[in-house]
């Protein structure tokens, strides 16, 4: 079979990559916010190597960066279902850090079925993100 149509996705290894990468969703979202981030000069005695590189701009390319992952973070939540994509926002993307009971809870399901569902939810998500970079194939 052609290398180019290889859709056996080696599903415990995906899932674990878009838990590690929405386990940072706060972090690129601060990072996303934070464009003008001001920093005052430090003045000492000693000599300063330049290395030709804007500080702003380099902030500034990272924010858009930033908000692009965030972009393709909602796009590929817009593909799942309204019950996975909810229980990854709660686990992941909510102001105040939830319990695992309490998002089983809110989502009306036991905390095992909660379990299943975040597994699978992990794995659509993996499947949807834009770039296809969550993803990781058997060989």
């Amino acid at each position: 079979m052609s290398k180019l149509f290889n859709f056996d996705i080696n599903e415990a290894e995906s899932r674990q990559r878009a838990m590690k990468f929405l386990k940072r969703y706060w972090r690129i979202r601060h990072i996303a916010g934070n464009v003008s981030h001001l920093k005052s000069p430090s003045y000492n005695h000693t000599p300063k190597s330049h290395n030709n590189e804007n500080g702003q701009e380099t902030r500034t390319i990272k924010a858009i960066e930033a908000q692009q992952v965030i972009d393709n973070i909602e796009s590929a939540l817009a593909c799942l279902t309204d019950e996975h994509a909810r229980l990854l926002r709660l686990t992941y993307m909510n102001a105040t850090k939830l319990t695992t009971v309490n998002i089983s809870i809110n989502l009306g399901m036991g905390e095992s079925m909660y379990k299943y569902h975040k597994a699978v939810a992990l794995v659509e998500f993996a499947e949807a993100y834009p770039t296809g970079e969550l993803l990781i194939y058997r060989k």
